[in-house]
């Protein structure tokens, strides 16, 4: 088995949208696929452990912790999942195996063939088109009609109508204008990654410009911009991006960070929730304070009468 992987036109386009963790784990796997049975996991075994091992990242100066290391067994599965969603891999039944077929992929025997029939495929066209004009020949030949002057004229004619129909199709361009430009101007407005750079906090993490630029047109994220900008800017007053816990943007892309939940609040509307519910508090035991006060001072005068009436009573 070489240690080189061949990825066919269709693995590419669709690998386009994967993360780069499900990118890795499809490599991986291929890698380490039969190339006559198109399968992985029947010899030898596989198994979650071994995935977990080759997806292996090491801790370096400046990546978080949550982006290091082994992943679980459930990010896995995730990961196989979203391989099976694009139609890459389909899972074979086995008792307790993990054994996957390759959709896609191609072996040495598929292109061989495959550029077998692309080389016969002009040979037989051109066989077919002299078997056509021997028949028109010789039914030509048969009939006598064989060419004259009125073929010709006919060919001129349609010659010279192709000649009117260019000539108008180029008058009804320059009239409505030059297309091209304005496709490239509206491609130009479409693009929201600029929107998306400038909404990102400034930071040291805050680099590899023309890799996200080159990663949002990949994933066509323009037309989920305004989410993920949004996004950005509530998670710049998050307590985690103020701490210095904000990811890298190119991580940002790749792992679809914009779907997480925003949990956090900053300490400043902590601090403005505790305020106003202490306020509240102050004036609640005010309130009922000066309720236990009146109700006193009526006990109080309450007594006061009915000593007085006892003293007239017995007088």
């Amino acid at each position: 088995m070489s240690n080189g992987v061949y990825l066919s036109a269709e693995e590419f386009e669709a690998m386009r949208s994967l993360t780069y963790r499900a990118y890795a784990l499809y490599v991986e796997l291929r890698r380490k696929m039969n190339i006559e049975t198109l399968r992985v996991g029947e010899k030898p075994l596989i198994s979650y452990q071994a995935i977990s091992e080759w997806l292996y990242i090491e801790p370096f100066p400046g990546r978080h912790k949550s982006e290091t290391g082994s992943p679980s067994i459930g990010e896995i599965r995730n990961d196989i999942e979203n391989l099976i969603k694009h139609k890459l891999i389909s899972k074979i039944n086995a008792e307790r195996r993990l054994i996957f077929h390759f959709n896609l992929a191609s072996t040495p025997k598929i292109r061989q063939k495959e550029q077998q029939q692309r080389s016969n495929r002009p040979s037989q066209q051109t066989e077919q088109q002299t078997e056509q004009q021997t028949e028109y020949d010789i039914s030509s030949i048969e009939n006598n009609n064989l060419p004259d002057k009125n073929i010709e004229q006919q060919q001129m004619q349609q010659h010279e109508q192709q000649q009117t129909e260019n000539s108008e199709q180029q008058h009804t361009l320059k009239s409505k204008g030059k297309p091209k430009t304005l496709d490239t101007s509206l491609r130009s407005v479409s693009c929201r990654f600029p929107d998306f750079w400038a909404a990102w906090p400034k930071s040291e993490r805050k680099n590899a410009k023309s890799a996200c630029e080159k990663r949002w047109k990949n994933r066509n994220l323009d037309g989920i911009a305004e989410k993920i900008i949004n996004h950005v800017n509530e998670m710049s007053n998050s307590k985690q991006w103020k701490t210095g816990f904000e990811p890298a943007p190119l991580t940002y892309i790749n792992q679809s960070r914009w779907e997480d939940d925003i949990t956090d609040q900053t300490p400043d509307s902590k601090h403005k929730i505790n305020s106003s519910s202490r306020e509240a508090a102050i004036e609640a035991f005010r309130a009922n304070r000066q309720k236990q006060e009146v109700t006193i001072n009526v006990e109080s005068t309450i007594l006061r009468i009915e000593d007085r009436l006892d003293e007239t009573a017995s007088l």
